[in-house]
């Protein structure tokens, strides 16, 4: 019984032993798998060693990997701010939801890039345009007016006047904290008014990097001296009182600061010249202009913008008008100036109200003059013209290009550097050969005006148009004898003048000059039927003498040839708008002076309203069709005609 317990006992301590050594086995084995064991150790290190004896060559391989991936990366981002730059801001559904091809190609000309801009600083100085409509408005007009900011010209080229405002920036920001006045404003409109120098003097007698008056000049300086003299005043009250000495003397030296007129006068005569030419005595004068502008329209900043171009009287004409007519609520010229601010406060009076509404576009464009008489030669001093409707909006752009950075203004300016037109009508199909056009008309692109208007009832050309080509434009003029001359002589060269009367055009060219977009010729039945009201009958046509362009093929061919023409028609670099379809050549010689004068007028009107690109001569017109105006036109051509 003893030894059967002993070997029972023997037989559990065996089995416990051989349950304790499995369970080790099993540790060790399950611990050891996630590490390396001693052999793979001394392998891992053989692998490192012969690495680093790899040496300065291995280093330079990892190098140059790493600079490639970099040099790619930054490949990618470039592309990608390309890509931002150039893609349309108007996605492919509205895009398609559009009826005119032009009215897509005036959208498209806005990338998202730029909407990105215009979202983050138009608000920053136009703080009261928060709405959307406002906001439209503003953007409609950046891309509308782009090329007259970044077309360069003999005298304007934007990069340069940022550069000449980076130079000044530091002076700029000294006397805008002097003054107390908001930097943007000031930014914005030196960005555009200095022209690239500092010494620039205008048509009018504007000089300096601010393109300050003289009268100007010495306004600022007289509201200077009123403003130092409020705190001398102030200094003089607190002596009285017993006040504080320190504040008297800080008063006292604000003061002086302020009185700059002595000191610019004193700096214009030790550097013996006009003050004006002096950038830190120009920079302060404007400062201080700016200041009393946003005081006298309660810091609305496109307001003040609008009268340091256009003088304040000027400016609250149209601000009397427009509550006049558009609120009800009627303001006298010459009242106190508290009946005009509580007007702006109590309707939100913002440029972009007098810039929508008909009559006060029309003051602010030139077509009408200050009293709201429509402009003509006889009156044309009282109006503004010179563009001054686009100043806030030239002001706008050139300031959120500086803003953006001297990169952004470059390609912009790259991007506009032909004409406006050429720009306008990046997109559209040319019909550079008769053949071409054929095809464009078969596909309804363009229409024949003679085939399809008469179908309707409608005429819209006079005699005198395209069939008449050869003998006025391209007529060359007889010579004249000089009085020494017999008279057989002068009859001699009257005779080889006829001699080289050129040939007739081709009747398939001719026919083919009559092709024109059904948006271009929507425009001019508009046009020819407000200019028949305007005259009071019917019988007048429009003295088309050039539209789709097919023409010039013959002059090309016969200049090849040797035979000079006078072309006295479209000006060199627009031929391709007429191959668009998208212009007409006006020839206004031998037209009686009533009805030129009225349809100049009628011309003038859609220019100053971005309906057309005008190029306006004393015997001919150039007309483009703005291209935002395509779905407008369609319409009237479509109600004429029919789809």
């Amino acid at each position: 019984m003893r030894s059967d317990g002993k070997l029972k006992r023997w037989v559990l301590w065996i089995g416990l032993c051989l349950l304790l050594g499995a369970g080790a086995f099993a540790a060790g084995y399950f611990l050891g798998a996630g590490g390396p064991s001693k052999d793979a150790l001394s392998h891992q290190d053989g692998q490192t060693a012969q690495q680093n004896s790899a040496g300065p060559e291995s280093r330079k391989a990892k190098a140059l990997k790493k600079a490639h991936q970099e040099t790619s990366n930054e490949a990618k981002e470039r592309e990608r701010e390309q890509r931002l730059a150039t893609q349309p801001a108007v996605s492919d559904g509205q895009l398609a939801s559009l009826q005119s091809p032009l009215t897509k190609i005036a959208l498209q000309r806005t990338t998202r890039e730029q909407e990105n801009l215009w979202k983050k600083h138009i608000p920053q100085l136009l703080p009261s345009y928060k709405s959307s409509k406002d906001y439209a408005v503003a953007a409609g007009a950046l891309r509308d007016y782009e090329h007259v900011v970044f077309h360069v010209t003999k005298t304007h080229n934007l990069a340069n006047n940022h550069q000449v405002l980076r130079d000044a920036a530091p002076m700029l920001q000294k006397f805008c904290k002097r003054w107390e006045v908001p930097e943007a404003p000031v930014e914005a409109i030196i960005s555009w008014e200095n022209s690239g120098s500092r010494s620039s003097v205008s048509y009018a007698g504007a000089v300096g990097i601010c393109q300050m008056m003289e009268g100007t000049v010495h306004f600022v300086h007289e509201y200077a001296r009123k403003e130092a003299d409020k705190l001398r005043q102030q200094a003089e009250d607190l002596r009285a009182e017993g006040g504080d000495s320190q504040r008297i003397s800080e008063l006292l030296a604000r003061a002086d600061l302020l009185d700059c007129g002595v000191r610019h006068k004193t700096q214009a005569r030790q550097a013996k010249c006009d003050e004006r030419l002096l950038a830190n005595c120009n920079l302060e004068d404007s400062v201080i202009y700016i200041k009393y502008l946003l005081g006298k329209y309660d810091n609305r900043a496109d307001l003040a913008i609008a009268a340091y171009h256009s003088g304040i009287d000027n400016i609250d004409d149209i601000i009397i008008t427009y509550v006049n007519e558009q609120k009800g609520y009627y303001l006298e010229r010459g009242q106190e100036r508290s009946e005009l601010r509580w007007a702006l406060e109590r309707y939100d009076i913002k440029y972009a109200d007098l810039w929508q509404y008909e009559k006060t576009r029309a003051m602010l464009g030139g077509v009408r003059t200050m009293d709201g008489e429509i402009t003509t030669w006889r009156n044309r001093r009282e109006a503004l013209g010179d563009e001054a409707d686009l100043y806030l909006w030239k002001v706008l752009s050139s300031w959120i290009a500086y803003k953006a950075g001297p990169d952004y203004t470059q390609r912009l300016i790259e991007n506009n550097r032909a004409r406006r037109e050429e720009c306008a009508y990046r997109g559209l199909s040319p019909g550079n050969s008769r053949d071409k056009l054929r095809k464009m008309q078969e596909k309804g692109e363009l229409v024949n005006v003679r085939s399809v208007l008469p179908k309707h009832g409608a005429e819209l050309c006079s005699n005198k148009g395209i069939d008449s080509w050869q003998q006025t434009a391209h007529a060359q003029a007889a010579p004249k004898p000089s009085p020494g001359q017999a008279a057989g002589a002068a009859a001699s060269a009257k005779d080889e003048h006829k001699a080289e009367t050129l040939p007739k055009v081709r009747p398939e060219l001719a026919e083919a000059s009559w092709l024109v977009r059904p948006e271009m010729l929507g425009y001019l039945m508009d046009l020819q039927q407000r200019w028949q009201q305007a005259l009071g009958h019917e019988k007048v046509r429009l003295p088309i003498s050039l539209l789709s362009g097919a023409l010039l093929e013959q002059k090309n061919e016969l200049e090849a040839e040797g035979t000079i023409i006078p072309w006295r028609g479209c000006p060199a670099g627009l031929y391709n708008c007429h191959g668009r379809g998208v212009a007409v050549e006006f020839d206004y010689r031998d037209m009686p002076q009533e009805q030129l004068e009225v349809l100049q007028r009628l011309l003038e009107y859609d220019y100053v309203f971005d309906r057309i690109y005008l190029l306006n001569r004393r015997e001919t017109a150039h007309i483009v069709l703005n291209p935002r105006w395509g779905d407008e036109y369609l319409k009237k051509y479509r109600e004429t005609v029919g789809n």
